[in-house]
């Protein structure tokens, strides 16, 4: 876990991977990626393109849908294309200040169609390299491409 996260995020990284059932065999992720803005259509806040390396290698797209002022609280989506062709939903959530997101996996297709998982990133910024580390499972009903 990068020392730059936050122990509130470990937590809530931590509850995240806890929930795994241990039937379905969880598997570590990490990787890298080079982040650079993007324009994006009005609601999004704001738009991040993503050259990621590692175990979902490929591209990712990071569009910010809001903002809560009084928990400094941005939340939006991420959608990894992944080399093979798969490709992976996820929900983002990161606080103002707090040097890294929170990536939680909500599905996708191929062998992502049931997947869950979690990974801290960081760092957040808009522009520029970052790390990320997590745990993910692919559930049942994945066709396994």
């Amino acid at each position: 876990m990068p020392a730059a996260v936050s122990a509130a995020w470990k937590c809530s990284a931590y509850r995240s991977w806890s929930t795994f059932d241990p039937r379905c065999g969880s598997q570590n992720t990490n990787g890298t990626h080079v982040n650079r803005t993007v324009p994006c259509v009005v609601p999004a806040l704001g738009c991040v393109e993503s050259q990621v390396t590692g175990t979902f290698e490929g591209t990712a797209l990071t569009v910010i849908t809001s903002f809560d002022p009084a928990t400094q609280l941005f939340t939006g989506t991420v959608t990894n294309f992944l080399t093979n062709g798969a490709v992976i939903h996820n929900t983002i959530a990161l606080r103002a200040g707090v040097p890294g997101s929170v990536i939680t996996i909500t599905g996708g297709t191929r062998q992502f169609a049931h997947a869950t998982g979690t990974s801290v990133t960081t760092p957040p910024t808009a522009d520029g390299p970052g790390t990320s580390v997590g745990e993910y499972c692919l559930g049942n009903g994945g066709d396994g491409d």
